[in-house]
C-alpha cells in the first residue's frame, strides 16, 4: 500500500501487484504463487483491473482540511 501512496501521481500509467505478507490490509492481485506472478510479469501478460478509489475530506476544528485517497478503504484514528 505504501507504493500506491508513493506513486499516486502516476496512477494512470502504472499498475500494482499486491502480495499477501501476513498483515492486515493488503491489496491482492491473484491467488498465484510468486513464481507464476513473476513469469506473468516478465511476459507482459498482465490482466489490468481498474479499481475505484475512495477519497475523504476531513475538516479539523481549526478549519484546516485534509484530503486522503485510498485504494480500498480509509481508516480514521485519533
Amino acid at each position: 500500500m505504501s507504493a500506491f501512496h508513493k506513486y499516486f501521481d502516476q496512477i494512470d500509467h502504472i499498475g500494482f501487484v499486491g502480495i499477501h505478507t501476513g498483515h492486515l490490509g493488503f491489496y491482492t492481485w491473484h491467488e498465484l504463487i510468486i513464481e507464476e506472478i513473476i513469469e506473468t510479469l516478465s511476459q507482459d501478460k498482465i490482466p489490468m483491473i481498474a479499481d475505484p478509489l475512495v477519497q475523504a475530506t476531513v475538516t479539523l476544528e481549526n478549519g484546516e482540511e485534509t484530503v486522503s485517497t485510498g485504494l480500498n478503504d480509509i481508516t480514521f484514528s485519533k
